[in-house]
Parts: C-alpha cells; sequence; structure tokens
C-alpha cells in the first residue's frame, strides 16, 4: 500500500519534505556545461573577480591590464608574446583560421613556399626550419636499421643521445639562442671596463648581437581581432604591415619548436620503462589463457620517429595520438585505463619544460625593469664614463646615472626577475595538476567514454595463480586461483569523443599555460595595488 501523503489541492504540492537527489546536482557554467563535473573554486579565481570589480568603465578600463603601470605592462606583454608563439605551436602551424597578427594569408606564398619579396613564410616554417634536419636523421636512421623496425634498450639510448646532441647543436646555432651573458652582464662589464679600449669593440659587438636576436622582440607579438571578418584588408596590405615583426616571428616559433623537440627527446630517454611495461589488465588477461607476459625487449622505432615528428611540427592532438600508438604495445588500438594516463602526462611535460626554459630565456636576453623595450632605445646604452653612465631613455633624452642609481636599478632588476621566474615555476608545476585537476579529468573520460571492448563492461573472472609445471603435475599442483575484475580497454577515438568536450586543455597546453601564468600576474600585480591603497589610507589615518 502507498504511504500516505497530504497535497495542498491549491498548489499541487506535496506538504512532505522533498527527497533529496541521489548525487550532486550540477549546475551549468563555463566550467560544468556539457555535463562536467568541475565547478573549480579557487582562491585565484575569486580574487580575479574581486580585482575585475575595481575596473572603471566609465574610464575605459576593460580588462585587468588597464590597471598595471606601466612596467607592469612589460610583464604581460611578455606573457602575451609568449602565447602567440604557444598558439600557432599547439595547432601544428596550422595559420589559416588564427586570429593573430602573422599568418599564411598575411603573406602571398609562392610554390617555392617564400613570399613575392622572397622572404620566408610560416607555411614553410614547420617543414623547412631547422626541425626539417632532425626529421632527415630519423629518416637516415630508420634506412640503416635491419628490415625489423623494433630497437632494444641500447640501440633506443643511442639514437635518443644523437638526436639530443644534434638539436642541441643546432638550437645553439639558432639566431635566438642566448648566447654568453645578457644585456645586464654586458652592460655592467663595459662600464667597469670603459678604459679598456681592448674590450669595447668585443662588448659592443655581444650587444649587437643581443640587440638582434628575435627573443627581444617577444613582447611586440599580440592577438588582434579583424573588424570585418568578412571583409579582411588585402594580403599584400597585411603582408607590408606585418613585414617588420614577421622575421623575428618565425624565427621565435622555430626557436621554440626546437626546444620543446629538445625536451620530448630528453623525457623520452627517461621513459624506457613505461614504455615497455605490460599493464596488470594485459597480464590478467593473458593468465586467464594460461600464457605469461614479460616486458616488451624492443620498441618499434617507426611508432618512436612519429612521436618525434609530432612534437616537432605537430599539434597537440597529434602528440597525444602518436604516443597513444608507441604505448600500443599490441597493435590493437587499445589501451588500459592506466596506460590512457601515461600517454596524457607524457604529452603535457615535454611542453612544460619547454615554455619553462623559453621564458627563462626571454627574461634573460633583455632587462625587465628597464628603458623601455625596442632597440632603437639601446643607443648609447653602456657608453660611459665609468663613473656615469649615459644612456637614451624612451623620450630620447641622455640621463646620466651614478653608482647609486645604477646599483639600486641591478637590485630592482634581479628582485623583479627572482619573483617572475619563482612565479613561472608556480604556475607550470601547478596548473595541471591542481587547477585543471588532471588526474580527475582523466578518470572521468575513462568511465564516460563509449567503449565498444567487452561491450564497456567489467569481466570478473578466475585466474590461475600457479605456474604450467605444478598444473600440469596432477591434483595436488593446481587448483589454486584468485578473482580479478578485467576493466575494458578504450580506444584513441573513444577517448577523443570525450576528451575534446570535457578536457580541451589537452588541445592547447601551451597556452593553457600562458593563461595560468597571466592570471597570476594579476593576481600578483592586484594585490600590490590593494597594499599601496592600504598603506596611503594607514599613513592618512595616522
Amino acid at each position: 500500500m502507498a504511504r500516505n501523503t497530504s497535497i495542498n489541492k491549491n498548489t499541487g504540492s506535496s506538504n512532505d519534505k522533498p527527497k533529496k537527489a541521489n548525487g550532486p546536482i550540477i549546475g551549468v557554467d563555463s566550467n560544468t556545461e556539457g555535463g562536467g563535473v568541475w565547478a573549480q573554486q579557487s582562491a585565484k579565481r575569486d580574487k580575479l573577480g574581486e580585482l575585475k570589480m575595481e575596473l572603471k568603465f566609465d574610464l575605459g578600463q576593460r580588462t585587468l591590464d588597464d590597471l598595471a603601470s606601466e612596467e607592469e605592462k612589460y610583464d604581460l606583454y611578455l606573457v602575451d608574446g609568449v602565447a602567440c608563439v604557444m598558439r600557432m605551436v599547439d595547432c601544428g602551424g596550422i595559420y589559416g583560421d588564427l586570429n593573430l597578427n602573422l599568418n599564411t594569408n598575411t603573406t602571398v606564398i609562392d610554390d617555392d613556399g617564400e613570399g613575392e619579396d622572397g622572404s620566408r613564410t610560416l607555411a614553410s616554417a614547420s617543414t623547412s626550419g631547422p626541425a626539417g634536419e632532425i626529421l632527415r636523421l630519423m629518416k637516415e636512421f630508420e634506412e640503416s636499421i635491419p628490415s625489423s623496425p623494433d630497437i632494444t634498450k641500447e640501440q633506443f639510448d643511442a639514437h635518443l643521445e644523437n638526436l639530443i646532441e644534434r638539436v642541441s647543436e643546432i638550437r645553439s646555432q639558432h639566431p635566438a639562442a642566448v648566447k654568453g651573458q645578457g644585456l645586464e652582464q654586458i652592460t655592467r662589464t663595459t662600464t667597469n671596463n670603459s678604459n679598456d679600449t681592448n674590450m669595447k669593440p668585443q662588448q659592443q659587438q655581444q650587444q649587437k648581437s643581443i640587440t638582434d636576436n628575435p627573443l627581444v622582440h617577444i613582447r611586440d607579438f599580440l592577438f588582434y581581432d579583424q573588424p570585418n571578418p568578412d571583409k579582411p584588408a588585402p594580403p599584400k596590405l597585411r603582408n607590408e604591415m606585418m613585414k617588420p615583426i614577421s622575421e623575428p616571428f618565425i624565427q621565435c616559433y622555430e626557436y621554440f619548436q626546437l626546444t620543446l623537440l629538445q625536451t620530448a627527446l630528453e623525457h623520452l630517454l627517461t621513459q624506457w620503462e613505461d614504455l615497455t611495461k605490460i599493464s596488470s589488465g594485459d597480464q590478467d588477461r593473458a593468465a586467464t589463457s594460461g600464457e605469461t607476459l614479460s616486458s616488451s625487449a624492443s620498441i618499434n622505432v617507426l611508432n618512436l620517429h612519429s612521436v618525434l615528428q609530432a612534437f616537432a611540427s605537430g599539434s597537440c592532438s597529434d602528440r597525444v595520438e602518436a604516443l597513444w600508438d608507441l604505448m600500443d604495445k599490441d597493435h590493437d588500438g587499445l589501451l588500459d585505463q592506466e596506460e590512457m594516463d601515461k600517454v596524457a602526462l607524457m604529452s603535457v611535460e615535454p611542453v612544460q619544460n619547454a615554455v619553462k626554459v623559453f621564458i627563462e630565456e626571454s627574461i634573460d636576453i633583455w632587462p625587465l625593469r628597464k628603458w623601455g623595450l625596442p632597440p632603437p632605445c639601446l643607443e648609447g646604452y653602456g657608453q660611459g664614463d665609468g663613473e656615469g653612465l649615459e644612456v637614451l631613455v624612451g623620450t630620447g633624452q641622455k640621463k646620466k646615472l651614478g653608482f647609486y642609481k645604477r646599483w639600486k636599478e641591478r637590485r630592482h632588476e634581479k628582485k623583479a626577475k627572482q619573483a617572475l621566474l619563482k612565479m613561472v615555476d608556480r604556475t607550470i608545476k601547478n596548473h595541471f595538476d591542481v587547477e585543471v585537476e588532471t588526474p580527475h579529468r582523466l578518470r572521468c573520460i575513462y568511465a564516460w567514454a563509449e567503449k565498444a571492448h567487452q561491450d564497456g563492461k567489467t569481466e570478473s573472472v578466475l585466474v590461475d595463480t600457479t605456474d604450467n609445471a605444478s598444473t600440469n603435475s596432477g591434483f595436488l599442483g593446481g587448483g589454486r586461483k584468485r578473482y580479478v575484475e578485467l576493466d575494458p580497454k578504450i580506444s584513441y577515438s573513444e577517448f577523443r569523443a570525450v576528451q575534446s568536450d570535457h578536457f580541451s586543455h589537452l588541445d592547447r597546453i601551451g597556452q593553457e599555460l600562458c593563461t595560468s601564468l597571466k592570471e597570476d600576474l594579476w593576481v600578483h600585480q592586484g594585490k600590490g595595488r590593494q597594499n599601496q591603497e592600504l598603506k596611503r589610507e594607514a599613513a592618512a589615518f595616522l
């Protein structure tokens, strides 16, 4: 018999307390759209919301960039420039539909991959750039091995070490490489040795090589939205507008490609055990048929080179797919959840290391707290009389700096650099693990994917724990079994169907890191403004 309930006839509602729904009630927002379960609540998000409330729209303030001081904007411009390079790299050099200040439409491309004026274009940068020589080395290695494409650990280590050495050599000779001392050290040495005529030409040459480095222009790269996408500017006009910055951008793009390839090689060199280890699920499946599997003694070099090629010139999704094939030891296209997690993490870690190195070198090549950014302000830089340093500031006026002023500015520069590097290191370590919650998202991807293997169901089987010798010895030898549950495997297409919706961060790893770093800068700068305001109020009160 049904339980008695009283109904309010006017409203049609029950007087009983409503039953609590099973499981959490998920609202839809930017983080939970599509059925996600990660409504991120973090101190950084709350602080950003608080700082955005301080924007004054009547004064034209639209973003937290508008509240930053001139020096603070240099840091924001640095992150924006790195984000432009990351966007190109994350998309694998596909530039057609990106709202950047540089794309294939900005240059009229001939058949040889050059513009009408003979300049290089971005369309040919990923294939004909420095990474192309590494691809040729990999092709030669494939032709040198026997008919079998499998290589042993000794061959694996020797091959990757050879590639690392070659990439490091090419990278050190690239125009964007930071050679020798930075600008601050060269300036200080020039000033201290101003009476030594033999030192001046060498120091001036080193200074010129730094000002010609394309990383000096990293703050000049910026995203832009076309006013009317339906009626874009003529390609020739846009090509002329972007010509001064096109070559530095291509060189920065190539340099990061080499940096990413080197970090990927160094990371893969330590992953032999993970790449050859048989998962516990595969061992249990083999045990059901009386077989015993051991770790593989070789790796398919073709799959390995596909991974390296993906890191050299492919997109984020290309890297995941190539790593998927490399991790698939039985060549059935399916991976266990444990192997799936390794593939995702292996695609992220090299990018994290490369972004850290790229930002550190961009910081080292040019001061954070000096007299502006473009090279023309360097006329006369470091050519003082030993007692004072005469420089051209942004207004073109000469300014003589004494010993104390130079010491104070060097101290200010050192503190700013240390703070920014510490922030970069913290952001790279925490973003994917803490803010994005990568382990949780990977568990959800595996749980929500429509897996065809085993009809998506867990199989319960009994596995004989004895070896074949004791099993064949008779009744007393065999009979001991253990109960195991075999989870279904997942294919790349099944993984991709869910990952693209609920873990799209994996398709823009470099951009994610830059976005998180800029948010950290906003919070750091906002707290500084609030502290200054608090000090002013306290001083006025006293």
